[in-house]
């Protein structure tokens, strides 16, 4: 579905063209080009927010448990990687004088991460064993752009480029929280909550740009850039699962859960560790506040923070 999309948005960039170029010809326009093809490539970084800030605090509440007792915590809940690949190809127009106006799109991008934690509870000679796997995923959809860039010289062929515009950004988050207990008479419990959420939001950008021409055609840009956008709803499904097994591995029941709603962040107890107070997630269609057995506080709907900075270089081609 994305590879249509991407491939759909570069089919539209090529009809633009193609229009405009038919225009511009009938009209009898000669001389200095209007129209340019840019097409750049670099990298860049999101902030994530909740998703990755929640992952770390959970990780934090088994810090005591660690330095008390390294060997019964082994492993890590790590947070995503927030940096990405980039390229973007964008149809520009140039208005008046310096002033010109583009139409962009860049590539999707994916952040990715598993993780697994083992944690024991050893108390009055029993042992507890506990068997967590996290993995997560976002997926960013190609973000479609508006641009409006201001260029003045500063030496010979050389050009300083300020730019800014508004985006539309699309994502999707994907979480599965997978989980195994072994009690101490030999019984277990395997069960996983898994998620799937939706969100959009209009964001914004500026940045800097300088611009070296070898001709009156060809120039290449080295261009940085702020992006500001922040996705603050989600929404989607939620499945949960527990079965739970006797000390021969037969099963002796099960559960499963489905629910539509929002996904919310908030503040609750840990009841496995200690009653720690960690970030959670939740999804869920109940309107906050609630009540819990761990004690909810601050709910709020959870974020992805999209915001970052870009580095990309790129090449512009005069069309027509």
């Amino acid at each position: 579905m994305k590879r249509f999309q991407l491939h759909l948005a570069l089919c539209v960039v090529l009809l633009l063209t193609g229009l405009i170029g038919t225009i511009t010809a009938a009209e009898g326009e000669s001389g200095q080009r209007s129209f340019s093809l840019v097409v750049r490539e670099g990298f860049g970084s999101i902030k994530v927010g909740d998703l990755n800030t929640t992952l770390s605090s959970i990780n934090s509440a088994y810090d005591s448990v660690r330095e008390a007792y390294p060997k019964r915590c082994v492993g890590e809940i790590l947070p995503l990687p927030n940096g990405f690949k980039d390229w973007e190809a964008e149809l520009q127009w140039k208005a008046w004088k310096g002033l010109s106006v583009g139409i962009a799109v860049s590539g999707p991008t994916r952040y990715y991460q598993k993780s697994f934690l083992t944690y024991s509870i050893i108390e009055e000679g029993t042992t507890q064993t506990e068997n967590d796997t996290w993995e997560s995923e976002i997926h960013v959809s190609a973000p479609v752009k508006f641009n409006l860039y201001y260029s003045l010289p500063v030496i010979s062929k050389v050009n300083l480029i300020i730019n800014g515009g508004i985006g539309y950004y699309k994502a999707r988050i994907e979480q599965t929280w997978q989980w195994q207990f072994r009690l101490p008479a030999d019984t277990s419990s395997l069960g996983h909550t898994y998620f799937d959420v939706t969100g959009q939001r209009i964001g914004y950008h500026c940045g800097l740009a300088l611009e070296y021409k070898f001709n009156e055609r060809i120039s290449m840009t080295v261009e940085s850039q702020w992006r500001f956008a922040k996705i603050k709803s989600f929404k989607g499904s939620a499945l949960t699962t527990d079965e739970q097994f006797d000390e021969y591995g037969n099963l002796l029941g099960s559960d499963s859960i489905t629910e539509d709603g929002f996904l919310y962040h908030y503040i609750g107890d840990d009841l496995r560790i200690n009653y720690s107070r960690h970030e959670k997630i939740i999804l869920t269609s109940l309107v906050p506040p609630w009540l819990g057995a761990d004690s909810p506080s601050d709910i709020r709907k959870a974020f992805l923070d999209l915001s970052g900075f870009t580095f990309r270089i790129g090449l512009k081609i005069g069309l027509f």
